[in-house]
């Protein structure tokens, strides 16, 4: 019998010696490296915190500046600017103006549509209507603003609650919906026909380009309208509106792009979009320059005139800029 203990004995797997605690047992295992492909993966240091001028640092460096409050803040430069600058004129002013009423008039209201055309081109007519989903007022334009101040105007003035309810609900929302919408898919065309961040952001180029394009449209539904006015002996009216798209934009005094500089007021509504669109381009180059990134996003779709380009020439529209134009972009 004892015999037949040994050999059971002999043949079961030796037990590991009992050295200090069962902690350190599964330390040993631990530490061992293990065999073929697979290697010991190196620990990663433990993340240290950063102080508040590093956050400061990393967040100013990756944060992207809002075009329309940078164009704001300009144009409230350039007022305060200009408002010194006459305190120190004052003579040089009013011997220019000469106390005459109407001339003064002309110049306030001049300076009216200036300031009304620069802070609504720089909110919802810049130049990043190029993109092709979430183009400026994807989601606010135009009542957004006004029925988050009904909220606000409620929560101040309870009486005001039936009131600010019925506009918010019946009037403001309906209304939003159905324009915003139509607003995005005015604008659709443009995103897909141009690269963001190409000929939309050229100066005075995209801003005529997107003048033109809004005629264009203006255009089209004129002679919409204007075939049903031929069939149904209906009374639209369009005016300036011809059948030659050239003649009804450009040609004569009648052209609806050249009366912008035949009317004063126009002229300087232009001269507005003109000046937000160059600010906004500063802003982007600016933003560029300081993220150490290039001035065309590389996740943006590449526009159809830029896909023509490339099909015909062979060659990115890009790369022809960079290495053909010498133009660092």
């Amino acid at each position: 019998m004892n015999e037949i203990k040994d050999k059971k004995n002999k043949n079961k797997p030796k037990e590991p010696e009992n050295k200090g605690s069962d902690k350190n047992i599964k330390n040993k295992t631990l530490s061992k490296e293990p065999k073929g492909p697979y290697k010991k993966k190196q620990m990663r240091k433990p993340r240290k915190k950063k102080g508040f001028e590093e956050t400061i640092r990393f967040r100013q460096k990756d944060y992207l500046t809002d075009n329309y409050e940078a164009n704001i803040v300009i144009l409230m430069v350039i007022t305060i600017s200009f408002l010194i600058s006459s305190y120190f004129f004052t003579d040089e002013i009013s011997s220019f103006l000469k106390g005459d009423t109407n001339y003064i008039n002309k110049i306030f209201y001049h300076l009216l549509i200036f300031y009304i055309t620069y802070i609504v081109a720089s909110k919802w007519f810049n130049p990043d209507l190029d993109i092709r989903v979430k183009i400026p007022g994807y989601e606010r334009f135009p009542f957004k603003p006004m029925i988050e101040w009904c909220y606000y105007i409620g929560q101040s003035f309870n009486f005001l609650i039936p009131l600010l309810a019925f506009l918010q609900n019946w009037i403001l929302k309906p209304s939003h919906v159905v324009i915003n919408s139509l607003w995005r898919t005015l604008w659709k065309p443009i995103g897909y026909l141009f690269t963001h961040r190409g000929l939309i952001h050229a100066p005075i180029i995209g801003a005529n380009v997107r003048i033109i394009y809004l005629m264009t449209v203006y255009y089209f539904f004129g002679i919409f309208f204007l075939g049903i006015d031929h069939f149904f002996n209906t009374q639209f009216y369009f005016p300036y509106v011809h059948y030659s798209w050239y003649q009804t934009l450009f040609e004569n005094d009648d052209g609806i792009f050249l009366q912008i500089f035949d009317n004063s007021f126009y002229l300087t509504a232009y001269l507005a979009v003109i000046i937000s669109d160059l600010f906004h381009i500063i802003v982007d180059f600016w933003d560029a320059s300081r993220r150490g990134v290039s001035f065309f996003p590389g996740g943006a779709p590449t526009g159809l005139f830029a896909q023509t380009f490339e099909t015909v020439f062979g060659i990115p529209l890009k790369t022809f800029i960079r290495y053909h134009l010498k133009i660092n972009i």
